[in-house]
């Protein structure tokens, strides 16, 4: 795996600066975090299962919400063991609950909403309850000493935008550069979604 400082230090090679006079690490990291945070919207806009992942969530006795996971993005699934909990409008969700919380009615949920931070259920939990929760994830902020994203799958891409990132800002010339690689990168990304879920044909020599 490539860390982060490895795929700057090789961006200096296009911008012309090998000792790292005219571009610090901290303004290449500043450009690779930038450009990382297009690529995860990209990603999880397109359902990529470079995004997947799934987490633990467990609600209190007592409590009808619970905090998403960390970094969590766009809630698709929340289990609890084999069953399935039904996704329902937030609005109906909170309706739902209101009716059990006026008649004191608590139990193991069966329906379910999120909005911001949060993960609703639509009664007040009788018992503590793990649920599987299967969601998108988005990079958690780079350090020069982590590993780079998505198995160096995307590094080729993520120099190209951050060199083009650090001459636009030399040049005065930043406004619209998240925009130009917005679009580059959701080409490329369409391309590796697609390739991914290709399943190969088995062939025999008999057909």
């Amino acid at each position: 795996m490539s860390t982060v400082q490895e795929i700057i230090t090789d961006s200096r090679y296009d911008l012309g600066d090998f000792g790292g006079q005219k571009y610090n690490d901290v303004q290449m990291l500043h450009h690779m975090n930038r450009i990382v945070k297009i690529l995860d919207d990209i990603l999880v806009s397109l359902e990529s299962d470079y995004t997947k992942t799934s987490s633990e969530v467990i609600l209190l006795t007592g409590d009808n919400t619970v905090s998403m996971p960390t970094r969590s993005d766009k809630i698709q699934w929340v289990w609890y063991g084999t069953d399935r909990l039904l996704k329902e409008p937030l609005d109906t969700v909170m309706y739902r609950f209101q009716l059990n919380d006026a008649t004191s009615t608590t139990g193991l949920p069966s329906f379910w909403a999120y909005n911001n931070a949060n993960l609703y259920f639509n009664i007040e939990a009788d018992a503590d309850y793990t649920f599987n929760v299967y969601h998108h994830i988005k990079t958690d902020t780079l350090s020069l000493t982590d590993d780079m994203p998505y198995n160096d799958e995307f590094n080729q891409y993520l120099r190209e935008a951050i060199v083009s990132m650090a001459q636009k800002v030399s040049d005065n010339q930043i406004p619209g550069v998240d925009q130009q690689w917005y679009g580059s990168f959701k080409n490329i990304v369409e391309r590796h979604v697609v390739s991914r879920g290709i399943k190969q044909k088995n062939y025999h020599i008999d057909f």
